[in-house]
C-alpha cells in the first residue's frame, strides 16, 4: 500500500532510524526574524494543538503549519514574533514555542488529573460534575478548584475566552449543570 506504516507514523527512534524528532531552522522573510520548525511522525493533531496555543500570544504575530504530502509524517510550523513590541519585552519565536509547548503540556497534565478524579468519583458513586465545573464568567483567570493561572494560562493572559473547568463556584451535586 501507498500509506505508511502506522507506528512509523507516530514513533520516532534517533538511534534506529537516525532522525532527530524535530529540525528548527532561522528564516528571515517579510515576516521579519521567524522560524521553521518541521516535526516528523506528527500530524495535523499536534500542528493545531500549536499553532493554536501560538495564536493566543500576544508577541506572536504570525503561526501557521502545514502538511507537505499526504503520505510523509511530518507538520511544518512557521513562527514569527513582534520584533519590536512597545509595551512588552521581546520574544523570539523559538521562546515562544517554548512557552506554548509548556501550557499544553501543563493543560494536558491538568486534564489528565481531572479525569481521574471524575472517573474515580464515579467509581465511588459520588456522581458526575462534583465541584467540577465550567465557569463561563470569569474570563479565564480562575482555573482549575479557582486557582490563578488554571486553564486561563498563566495568570488568565492566554485564556480560553473563561472556560475555567472545575472553578469551585462551578456546577454543584445540587445543580449539575449550574454555569
Amino acid at each position: 500500500m501507498n500509506h505508511p506504516d502506522r507506528v512509523a507514523a507516530w514513533l520516532v527512534d534517533p538511534d534506529e532510524t537516525g532522525q532527530l524528532p524535530m529540525e528548527i531552522t532561522d528564516v528571515d522573510n517579510q515576516l521579519g526574524k521567524s522560524i521553521k520548525v518541521i516535526l516528523f511522525a506528527q500530524d495535523h493533531t499536534i500542528g493545531n494543538l500549536i499553532r493554536s496555543q501560538l495564536l493566543l500570544d500576544p508577541n506572536v504575530t504570525f503561526a501557521g503549519y502545514r502538511i507537505p504530502h499526504p503520505l510523509d509524517n511530518k507538520v511544518e510550523l512557521r513562527i514569527a514574533t513582534d520584533p519590536n513590541p512597545k509595551d512588552r519585552p521581546y520574544v523570539s519565536p523559538r521562546k515562544a514555542l517554548l512557552n506554548a509547548c509548556t501550557t499544553l503540556m501543563l493543560l494536558t497534565q491538568r486534564l489528565k488529573k481531572d479525569f481521574e478524579e471524575q472517573s474515580k468519583a464515579l467509581e465511588i458513586g459520588a456522581g458526575v460534575g462534583l465541584n467540577m465545573g465550567m465557569d463561563m464568567s470569569q474570563g479565564g483567570n480562575l482555573g482549575s478548584m479557582g486557582q490563578p493561572g488554571g486553564y486561563g494560562g498563566m495568570d488568565g493572559d492566554f485564556g480560553y475566552g473563561g472556560m475555567s473547568m472545575g472553578a469551585t463556584h462551578g456546577a454543584s451535586a445540587e445543580d449539575p449543570y449550574q454555569y
